[in-house]
Parts: C-alpha cells; sequence; structure tokens
C-alpha cells in the first residue's frame, strides 16, 4: 500500500510541475509580447490548465481529508465532466499548437511539451477505446 501512495504522490507532483510550466509559458508568451500567439485558443487552455490545478489540490485535499468519497457517485459524475472538457483542451490545444509552428517568438521547450502530452492524451484515448 505504501508504494501506491508515493505512485500517487509523485503522479501528482509530477501534474503540478507540468501544469506550473505551461501556465508559466502560456503567460510569458503574453510577456514577451508575442501577438502571433495571443490566440483565443490560449485563454481556453489557460483556463483548463487553471482548472486542472484546483482540482488536483482539491483531490489531495478530498483523498486526505475522506478517502471514501473518491468512490462515490458525485466523484464520478465530477470524473466525467472532467473527461469531457480535458477532450476539449487537447482538441484546442492541437489547434493552438498547429498555428504556433509559423510564430517565431513562441519556440520553447515547454511548447514542445505540450504537444507530447497532447499526443499522448490522444493515444491514451484511443487505448480507452478500443480496450475501455
Amino acid at each position: 500500500m505504501g508504494s501506491v501512495k508515493f505512485f500517487i504522490i509523485i503522479i501528482v507532483i509530477f501534474s503540478l510541475y507540468i501544469n506550473g510550466n505551461v501556465l508559466s509559458y502560456l503567460y510569458s508568451l503574453e510577456d514577451i509580447n508575442c501577438k502571433c500567439a495571443l490566440l483565443d485558443e490560449r485563454k481556453f487552455i489557460i483556463f483548463y490548465t487553471l482548472y486542472s490545478l484546483i482540482l488536483t489540490f482539491i483531490f489531495i485535499i478530498v483523498s486526505l481529508l475522506n478517502p471514501r468519497i473518491i468512490a462515490s457517485e458525485d466523484m464520478y459524475l465530477m470524473g466525467v465532466a472532467n473527461k469531457f472538457l480535458s477532450f476539449v483542451n487537447v482538441i484546442v490545444t492541437i489547434f493552438y499548437l498547429n498555428k504556433l509552428r509559423t510564430c517565431p517568438c513562441s519556440k520553447s521547450p515547454t511548447k514542445n511539451l505540450m504537444y507530447y502530452m497532447t499526443i499522448g492524451a490522444i493515444l491514451s484515448y484511443i487505448f480507452n477505446i478500443i480496450f475501455g
């Protein structure tokens, strides 16, 4: 059981790190006045990333205070809504990153990370459709 908790802690820390990097990158585009990257899709990705960070903190608090709530029907419905928003975020991110291909001031390792995370999410959705 201890290794499962350790694995969950590593996943949460990794999630916080990724989301923090994405937010930092998206806000830095405004700081450097990268006009070709300041698109509406960027605003949605910022919204979803903030939502994801808040949801991660809520999940941590709930799982520490009352772990039985995690298996409740309310959490199931919240999970369905989260999967839908996650899918929309993946689609928006694909369109956004495609538009940034011609934007020279948007180059960053975090942009590449967003690309690979989006590809990973798509593969995860395909895997869930085939085997889920």
